[in-house]
């Protein structure tokens, strides 16, 4: 789908608030079933006026009226942008590329950059599955390929971030494993669960001074098969993470950042307090930990299957995750208590 149009009366034109809000809808889909889509571009149109709206990572931008007979050619050159042939104008990453048999993905590539320093082209094993439900955010999306010369695999990730974010190569490099909702024993679990606390220690001790502040199943990883104590649990994605300097010794809870169903209680009373928020701390992120924890006791068996999601567990931890609270309690000690 390379774009769509929506028809209205001149009358409903004006109303940007819910113009964006109807395209917005169209717009998530297109950008979450084409995971290699940087942004969408479509058009309202009426008998007389045409309006551009465009949905990236960073939000959305829509034009002032265009009248099309008064100023056919810019409406020509909209259409003709919105349905070109040229996957960049369109939006679409093109260092990724798919083989299409009956209308059907059936195979594709990746193009980055491979160790040498020099572009390399990988095979797509599979699309690693994450979050990517709304149009505004990091969008990450993680690619398993294999190394056509030597047959290794990696996985490579994809994300937004905002400029003044430092890029998570620049705080860490590690590998990727499965994540930890992948356990097939309780003891693995555990294992991964404590060594990714351990790591998180490190990253807070005294030369680094970094807080995470993004806990969560899809960013604590399971070790190789076989791996050393210390090694069985890899905590990943410090794109959210925060150095404290001497200059900027703390930041303050924000409960836009980080995933919803793992945030501690002083994360969601940002969403009262605003800028009397206090700081958020290693003992935040370790409360994550802990609801995290719980997540996979109320959703998952011993051996790792998940429960179906009607039942009671994982009916509590969706409303963790989807409740809207009037007070950070209402999503938090009730199933708590009821667990423990």
């Amino acid at each position: 789908m390379a774009t769509y149009i929506t028809l209205k009366t001149d009358s409903e034109l004006a109303n940007d608030v819910d113009i964006l809000r109807e395209m917005a809808t169209y717009a998530r889909y297109v950008l979450y079933e084409q995971p290699n889509r940087f942004y969408v571009r479509s058009l309202v149109l009426t008998a007389q006026h045409a309006r551009l709206v465009h949905f990236d990572r960073a939000g959305a931008q829509i034009t002032p009226p265009i009248d099309i007979h008064e100023d056919p050619r810019t409406f020509v050159r909209i259409v003709m942008g919105i349905s070109s042939m040229n996957e960049r104008l369109l939006g679409i990453d093109n260092s990724i590329q798919w083989t299409i048999i009956n209308g059907r993905k059936e195979s594709g590539t990746l193009t980055t950059t491979g160790p040498s320093g020099e572009p390399k082209t990988y095979p797509i094993l599979e699309i690693v599955p994450t979050p990517r439900d709304a149009v505004r955010g990091r969008a990450t999306t993680c690619w398993r390929v294999q190394d056509p010369d030597t047959y290794e695999e990696y996985v490579v990730k994809d994300a937004w971030r905002s400029e003044n974010q430092a890029p998570e190569h620049e705080l860490l490099e590690l590998s990727y494993g499965k994540s930890v909702i992948s356990f097939t024993s309780v003891l693995q679990l555990l294992y991964a669960l404590r060594d990714g606390i351990a790591g998180h220690q490190r990253l807070g001790g005294d030369g680094l001074r970094i807080i995470h502040r993004d806990i969560s199943h899809n960013n604590v990883l399971l070790g190789k098969e076989g791996a050393p104590e210390g090694d069985r649990g890899v905590l990943i994605d410090l794109d959210m993470a925060f150095r404290a300097t001497d200059v900027e010794p703390y930041v303050r809870t924000n409960h836009n950042i980080g995933t919803r169903l793992y945030q501690s209680l002083s994360v969601l009373e940002s969403i009262f307090l605003k800028e009397k928020s206090p700081a958020h701390t290693h003992i935040d992120d370790l409360e994550s930990f802990f609801f995290l924890l719980l997540y996979i006791l109320l959703s998952y068996r011993p051996d790792g299957t998940r429960l179906p999601s009607d039942a009671e567990g994982p009916s509590i931890a969706f409303r963790w995750e989807r409740g809207t609270p009037k007070k950070p309690s209402d999503t938090r000690c009730w199933p708590a208590t009821s667990v423990l």
